[in-house]
């Protein structure tokens, strides 16, 4: 019988398990920036996992983690959302497109294109990502929107525009720095372009999670002392809010420019740690705020910059606001985040990291060692090791924390300015130019999200391979004569085959080549096709209803010679090769061979036509999905729910079941993924933009 209407049971995301709790949510892992990892598996030795992309654009931000989920930002206005056990693309979303060229706007700059440069974070409680975008629009042409993001579908939350009112040339002014969650705020820095041109000083914006009510704001009293650097902002266990700022352009008023303020929740100025030469630095180009605060404890931070004097400062403001000096000494000039293992502190000095003995009773630091590898950018210390990436060379080290010598190598071919690591899950991840790399230890990667995987095949012959279904090729670089329709996959699910609407085969993986008719003249186009138990043949069907048989795969009958109503649009065998079903867009039903006839709609008036058949695993029933989604369930075919009551942004194409006979998949043509029953989500591609329309999918389980 036909299932009518019934509670809806759409699967969006695969909620996270318990052995995937381990994250790394914000820059440098938790808000005081600490990045040190004292929970995560060894990670030496290490060794290669996998490698995701390259991704639509250069990769500036740290790779942030939580729920089995890498979250990357990229220059082109996008976050991916990959599978930490795989590097699979689970989702896409271009938030807004990124200016093209801010050189050309504001007359300096050196990331181009300009897109999503500050690091993401991820609000763990509610599953939410949030980042900024540079992207053209508003009333100076440029504007910067904060975007909150579902972490397991990738769906847009809220966005809001956090140009504050007193910006006055957003333009000038570049979101650089790492974003960061405290109070119920997101805290977004704004500094300066490369080559500090036109308008611009040090903001700090603070926005409701929501989106909801005023933006909060405190910015430098005088031009320039941009809050570049890309840690951003870090935040104590109470709430307060430290920001480092970078060179102004006074050498006699004294304007919060080359300090590290403290904030209130509210923003409000508490304190702030004047630099003893922040004049001479000033005048020299010389950040104080080329690293971000690094919160110590015991009532102490730490700052060094450009100038290469490094200071402890006192955390609580005095009666005179100040954050007063608890020690200074000579470090190095040193760019992004610090790492904090208590009682040493690895800094990113331009010549390579150094390691400082801290002592915080008696305040005063030391130096332990630099490392002889070069490698300069902001560590990290997880699994036995400090990490961090030579920018010269585009090499990851993992260094000895008791000496830093090299350990373990890797490169990465290319990397863009402060490139930092990411530790989660027994695995380093870190952007490579336009690429992300994941290394593990020797526990090897985390569980996938999913045990179960399946693919989408796009018109184009491109195939999108998810959770447990191996990637086998494609043709998506390939000129076709006539587009692919279908795909079918191997009994093992060790390979797959396309077809083109000319019948033309292409085989990947274990999928043998039986036969096509690629070089015959057909009446109508073929639309569908499915293999034999054995693998060794397959069947594809025509719009007409005629049937070609390859390989083992025997004749039951068509409709080849039959005035049908409306177009076959698909087919399904039995699992014991000794029959099949074709459907009709109407949902007439066609049984062959040892397929049973088990109902059909095609006396119904449906409200959207049949796009897809498929059949149980004991060869007695069958469901039809329409482009609404909406199921169609006969003989033993359970109805496990559907989306016709959904508006969907683009109609369902096909549908593939899993081996149980109590699960199924539906596909869009935007390449999204709608699971019921048994069957699992493990990704899709609704919200990446695709260079052709899905066509159909298959099930690797």
């Amino acid at each position: 019988m036909v299932a009518g209407a019934a509670t809806l049971a759409l699967m969006a995301s695969a909620a996270p398990g318990a052995a995937l709790d381990a994250s790394w949510p914000t820059y440098h892992l938790d808000g005081r920036r600490s990045g040190n990892d004292t929970a995560g598996p060894s990670l030496n030795p290490a060794t290669p996992a996998w490698t995701a992309g390259p991704l639509d654009g250069s990769i500036y931000a740290e790779p942030v983690v939580a729920g089995g989920r890498v979250v990357v930002a990229t220059e082109n206005g996008s976050l991916y959302g990959l599978e930490a056990a795989t590097g699979h693309i689970l989702w896409r979303r271009n938030l807004a497109p990124p200016v093209a060229d801010i050189t050309k706007i504001a007359g300096c700059g050196n990331v181009v294109p300009l897109g999503i440069t500050g690091t993401p974070v991820i609000d763990q409680g509610t599953g939410t990502v949030f980042a900024v975008t540079e992207t053209p629009g508003g009333p100076a042409g440029v504007q910067h929107l904060l975007f909150g993001v579902d972490l397991g579908s990738g769906a847009i939350k809220m966005q809001r525009n956090v140009d504050p009112p007193g910006m006055a040339s957003p333009p000038a002014q570049q979101e650089r720095g790492a974003l960061a969650l405290a109070n119920g705020f997101v805290y977004v820095p704004f500094g300066g372009l490369a080559g500090d041109c036109g308008d611009f000083r040090g903001f700090l914006v603070g926005s409701a999670e929501d989106g909801s009510g005023p933006l909060l704001s405190w910015q430098t009293a005088g031009r320039g002392g941009g809050a570049w650097t890309p840690p951003g902002a870090s935040v104590d266990a109470d709430g307060r809010v430290y920001l480092a700022t970078g060179n102004g352009f006074s050498t006699t008023t004294y304007d919060f420019t080359d300090s590290v303020v403290r904030l209130s929740p509210t923003l409000q100025l508490e304190g702030f740690f004047q630099s003893p030469t922040w004049a001479s630095d000033n005048g020299s180009d010389n950040d104080l705020g080329s690293t971000g605060p690094e919160l110590l404890g015991n009532g102490l931070g730490f700052q060094v910059g450009k100038q290469g004097t490094a200071y402890l400062f006192r955390t609580a403001p005095d009666a005179a606001s100040h954050l007063g000096l608890a020690f200074s000494g000579n470090a190095c000039a040193a760019f992004g985040g610090d790492a904090w293992a208590p009682p040493i502190l690895y800094v990113p000095c331009s010549s390579g990291v150094k390691a400082l003995r801290v002592d915080l009773n008696a305040p005063s630091f030391s130096q332990v060692w630099q490392t002889p590898t070069a490698a300069n950018g902001p560590p990290i210390v997880a699994g036995g090791l400090v990490w961090s990436v030579n920018t010269g060379t585009a090499v990851l080290h993992g260094l000895d924390p008791a000496t830093g010598n090299d350990v373990v190598h890797f490169s990465l071919g290319s990397v863009n300015h402060f490139t930092t690591p990411t530790a989660a899950l027994g695995l380093v991840i870190v952007g490579a130019g336009a690429k992300v790399a994941a290394f593990q230890g020797p526990g090897g990667p985390p569980p996938p999200l999913s045990t179960q995987g399946y693919w989408a095949a796009a018109r184009d012959g491109g195939v999108f391979s998810f959770g447990t279904a191996p990637f086998f090729g494609s043709a998506g670089n390939i000129r076709l004569n006539q587009p692919i329709v279908a795909m079918a996959p191997t009994p093992g699910h060790h390979g797959y085959w396309l077809v083109a609407s000319d019948g033309g085969i292409f085989t990947y993986g274990d999928a043998g080549f039986f036969g096509s008719t690629g070089n015959i003249r057909l009446n109508r186009p073929i639309v569908g096709m499915a293999a034999t138990p054995t693998g060794r043949g397959y069947w594809l069907v025509a719009s007409d209803g005629g049937i070609f048989a390859f390989g083992d795969a025997p004749f039951f009958g068509s409709t080849g010679a039959i005035a049908l109503n409306r177009p076959i649009v698909g087919m399904a065998a039995r699992a014991q090769g000794d029959g099949y079903w074709l459907v009709a867009s109407d949902g007439g039903v066609f049984a062959f061979g040892g397929a049973p006839f088990a109902g059909s709609t095609g006396n119904t008036a449906l409200k959207r036509p049949v796009t897809g058949v498929a059949a149980t695993p004991s060869g007695l029933g069958y469901w039809m999905v329409a482009s609404d989604g909406g199921i169609f369930a006969f003989g033993d075919a359970p109805f496990l729910g559907s989306t016709g009551a959904i508006t969907l942004f683009r109609p369902v194409v096909g549908m593939a079941t899993h081996g149980s006979g109590a699960g199924y998949w539906m596909v869009a043509s935007d390449g999204g993924i709608f699971a019921f029953g048994d069957a699992q989500f493990a990704g899709s591609t609704g919200g990446t933009v695709l260079n052709q329309p899905v066509v159909g999918m298959a099930a690797a389980v």
